[in-house]
C-alpha cells in the first residue's frame, strides 16, 4: 500500500477514536473522598468490563491501570472495590468509548451469588416477597451506589431507586439502569421462570437505546419521569423460589444482620475479619485464609486483633453463637444439624460452647423461648 494512503488511513482511525472520546471531568475530591470509604464485591467491575468488553474496542489491562488496579485484584474470591474504583473505571471507559445504554449491558450481567451475602439470602428465600424484603433490608451491603425502596400501590408493587451519592448525569444513568437490569437474574429465579415488569420509568428522555430497553424488560417504557423504578404485579409477590431453602435462608439473614450491624465498626480489624467469615454462608475459614485475604500474615492479624482486645476464637465463637440463638428460635432444626452448619466437629462440642455461652443446653434454651412464646 501506499505511504500516502496508509497516512490517510491511520489519521483517519486516530481522528474516529477522537470522534468516541467525550471530556468530562472526574468526580469531585468530595465525592471520591466518600466513595473511598464504601465497598463491595469487585464482580461489579468486572460487570461492567465484560459489557464494554463486548459492546466494542475496549482494553480492560488499560482501563483497570488508569485506576490502580489489576486483573488478579479482582478474580480472587471474595474480592472487593471501593465505589471510587467504580467511578474512575466508569469515567474511563466513557471517556474513550461511546457504548449506549452501558449500565443495562452490565446489569443483566450480575448474576444473584454475584451480590456476595445478600445474594446467597435472595437464592434461598422463599418467595418473592421475602426476597424484596431482603433486598429493602440489606441492598446497601452488596451495593452501596442506589437506594431502594418498595411497597404496594393497588394492584402493583411500586420499585423506587435513587443515587445515593451526588453522581454527574453520566454516573448517575450507568447505577439506575444497572439496576434495573439486575433484576432480570433475579427474576429467573421465580418458578414461572422471569419477573414481569408491567413498567419501567426513568428520568431521562428516550434514548439512541431505547430498543434494548424494550429488548431486555418487554414492557412500557416511561420517560422524562421524575424518578427510577418499576412495576410488577402484587400477585407475584407470592411466587415461590425455585432454590428455596428455609434454614439458609435465614442463616444467610442472619449473617447480613451481623453486618449491618457492624457497619458503625468500619476500619477496625474485626469488622473486616467479621466480613470474610461471613461471605461464605455456613462456613467458617482459618485464620491464614481469613489474613491472606487481609493481606497480613497471621501474626500481624492477632495482634491487629489483640489491639482491639479480641481475638480470633473469640469472633469465630459469638458469631456460632449468634447464628445458632437465631436457629434455635426459629426452626425446628435439630442441634446435630445446627452442629454441622456451624461448623461444629460432632454435636457434643455445639452443646458444649452454647452452655458455656449461654447457660444453658441448646434443648433447655428452645424450651425456654416456647414457654415465653
Amino acid at each position: 500500500m501506499p505511504k500516502r494512503e496508509t497516512s490517510r488511513i491511520a489519521d483517519g482511525t486516530q481522528r474516529r477514536r477522537e470522534q468516541r472520546r467525550v471530556f468530562r471531568p472526574l468526580p469531585s475530591r468530595s465525592v471520591l473522598d466518600v466513595a473511598e470509604k464504601h465497598w463491595m464485591p469487585a464482580v461489579y467491575i468486572v460487570r461492567m468490563i465484560e459489557a464494554a468488553a463486548e459492546a466494542g474496542s475496549f482494553e480492560p489491562d488499560w482501563m483497570l491501570a488508569r485506576i490502580g488496579l489489576n486483573n488478579r485484584d479482582l478474580v480472587e474470591k471474595d474480592a472487593r472495590c471501593s465505589v471510587a474504583h467504580r467511578l474512575r473505571l466508569l469515567h474511563a471507559i466513557t471517556t474513550t468509548n461511546d457504548i449506549p445504554g452501558l449500565g443495562l449491558l452490565a446489569g443483566r450481567r450480575i448474576m444473584v451469588p454475584d451480590h456476595g451475602i445478600v445474594g446467597y439470602a435472595i437464592l434461598s428465600s422463599a418467595n418473592l416477597r421475602s426476597v424484596m424484603d431482603v433486598i429493602a433490608r440489606f441492598h446497601q451491603l452488596s451495593n452501596p451506589t442506589v437506594r431502594f425502596a418498595h411497597y404496594v400501590d393497588g394492584n402493583d408493587v411500586v420499585i423506587d431507586e435513587a443515587p445515593i451519592f451526588p453522581f454527574d448525569d453520566v454516573a448517575t444513568r450507568y447505577h439506575l439502569e444497572e439496576m434495573l437490569a439486575a433484576w432480570l437474574p433475579i427474576g429467573a429465579l421465580l418458578q414461572q421462570g422471569s419477573l414481569r415488569f408491567t413498567q419501567i420509568r426513568v428520568p431521562w428522555a428516550r434514548p439512541s437505546y431505547h430498543s434494548l430497553y424494550e429488548q431486555l424488560f418487554r414492557c412500557s417504557i416511561a420517560y422524562n419521569q421524575p424518578d427510577c423504578g418499576a412495576r410488577f404485579p402484587a400477585s407475584l409477590l407470592d411466587e415461590l423460589i425455585s432454590l428455596a431453602n428455609p434454614e439458609m435462608a435465614l442463616l444467610c439473614e442472619q449473617q447480613c444482620d451481623i453486618v449491618a450491624h457492624e457497619q458503625d465498626s468500619d476500619g477496625k480489624i474485626l469488622y473486616q475479619v467479621q466480613r470474610v467469615l461471613l461471605n461464605q454462608p455456613g462456613q467458617f475459614p482459618s485464620i491464614e485464609s481469613v489474613a491472606s485475604k487481609l493481606n497480613v500474615s497471621p501474626r500481624t492479624l492477632r495482634r491487629h486483633l489483640a489491639a482491639e482486645q479480641t481475638s480470633f476464637r473469640d469472633i469465630v465463637g459469638n458469631l456460632r453463637m449468634a447464628i445458632a440463638v437465631k436457629y434455635l428460635q426459629n426452626t425446628r432444626m435439630t442441634s446435630q444439624s445446627i452442629a454441622a452448619l456451624l461448623g461444629y466437629s460432632d454435636a457434643a462440642n455445639f452443646h458444649r460452647a452454647f452452655k458455656k455461652s449461654h447457660g444453658l443446653t441448646p434443648k433447655d434454651f428452645r424450651c425456654q423461648v416456647s414457654t415465653s412464646d
